[in-house]
């Protein structure tokens, strides 16, 4: 068994429940899990080992970047889970500051990220 250390962003979000089961379920990892969410009480607080609150990164790129270093390296991360697209597009900017911290990212180029979410192309 495998120890990881995962961070989930908007775990506010609808989904952030089966996120955090799929998972705890895997028998091949030992998770611990890292949330964050620009609200102090999201539903998903309850669900994860740690919270932090963090700004959203639409007008906040460069702080939302550094907030999410400086948590990925207190809690040691291994993975980010971005669980929103403005949270995978600040990912995939930022994923060269998340590798040099050692965290995995899913996204790295910005570019297929901001196509997805453009619902009108």
């Amino acid at each position: 068994m495998r120890n990881v250390t995962v961070l989930l962003t908007s775990i506010g979000g609808a989904f952030i429940d089966d996120y955090v089961r799929a998972l705890r379920q895997d028998p091949d990892l030992r998770v611990r899990l890292v949330g964050v969410d620009a609200q102090p009480e999201p539903k998903g607080r309850w669900l994860v080992d740690a919270f932090h609150q963090i700004l959203r990164p639409d007008g906040h790129l460069e702080e939302y970047l550094a907030q999410l270093v400086a948590i990925c390296r207190n809690e040691q991360v291994t993975v980010a889970l971005p669980c929103s697209d403005g949270e995978a597009l600040a990912m995939a900017v930022g994923s060269r500051r998340l590798a040099e911290a050692g965290v995995v990212v899913p996204v790295q180029d910005p570019e297929p990220v901001r196509i997805c979410n453009d619902k009108r192309r």
